[in-house]
């Protein structure tokens, strides 16, 4: 497991298929953040495998937050697929913090443009990625079913 950044004894580390515990811990952030559309092993592996999670952790390795990446068929592009932080830590920094980890890990692998979705009721989120310099691109009704619309927000990356 290579850690990428420390910040007041939490690590950003990145995940591989070894990390049987950082992954079941990712199992249970999904759980608790995003309930029904929580990820699992079965999908945790091909991230893993082909793209990049990341797992925040405390001294204790306990994960308390996550963000999984996946490389778009452009070569220079990025998807966002999901970040979450432990409903106990949020509001500290955290979620700043590992997206900041990332986005500068993912400069370091090419990567010029991300794109995530996001919910429009997810204000919080907006104006987190909105710091980092994401644009909404474009709103989409239902993307995810019935009710579940998203904004599409894109971010240049800076060389």
């Amino acid at each position: 497991m290579d850690v990428l950044d420390t910040h007041s004894g939490k690590s950003v580390v990145i995940v591989g298929l070894e990390d049987e515990e950082i992954i079941r811990g990712i199992e249970e952030l999904e759980k608790i953040t995003f309930k029904d559309a929580a990820v699992n092993r079965w999908i945790l592996a091909p991230f893993i495998e082909f793209g990049r999670v990341y797992a925040l952790v405390d001294e204790f390795g306990f994960v308390i937050g996550s963000c999984e990446i996946f490389r778009a068929w452009q070569a220079e592009e990025a998807h966002l697929f999901a970040i979450s932080i432990h409903p106990d830590y949020q509001s500290k920094g955290l979620g700043k913090f590992l997206l900041d980890v990332v986005l500068k890990d993912l400069k370091k692998w090419g990567v010029k443009r991300v794109k995530l979705t996001v919910s429009p009721k997810n204000d919080i989120a907006i104006k987190l990625y909105e710091s980092f310099g994401f644009e909404k691109e474009k709103f989409v009704e239902n993307l995810y079913g019935e009710g579940e619309d998203r904004w599409i927000m894109r971010l240049e990356m800076k060389d």
